[in-house]
């Protein structure tokens, strides 16, 4: 039996801890989300998609929070595009939710 080795470069650690961060986000919120304090509908196709979209868009605000902060310290780096990330995320998730929700609004308009 052999012993498995870990990726010994910074940034294999750091795009699993912004998934596992992403990951408990997104169940915490899908958790508190309309004072059910439960995770039970978590299995409905909906809600699949929709923490799914969330975890995009929590993913992809921490890459870019990470990316714009390259000259700083890599322990500071990680703590910082974490914090900054969670914020752009859920911004960059709410901005397309409500640009799907102009689209389909514009097409039920539209008679399309």
């Amino acid at each position: 039996m052999t012993a498995t080795t870990l990726p010994r470069n910074k940034e294999s650690y750091t795009v699993v801890l912004q998934l596992g961060i992403t990951l408990f986000t997104c169940l915490f919120l899908f958790y508190i989300d309309e004072g059910n304090y439960s995770l039970k509908g978590l299995t409905q196709p909906g809600n699949l998609i929709a923490m799914s979209m969330y975890a995009i868009g929590l993913m992809s605000g921490q890459v870019l929070a990470f990316m714009w902060l390259k000259k700083l310290a890599y322990p500071y780096r990680i703590i910082l595009s974490t914090l900054t990330g969670l914020v752009m995320g859920v911004l960059i998730t709410l901005i397309l939710l409500f640009s799907l929700g102009a689209i389909v609004k514009l097409f039920a308009w539209l008679n399309l």
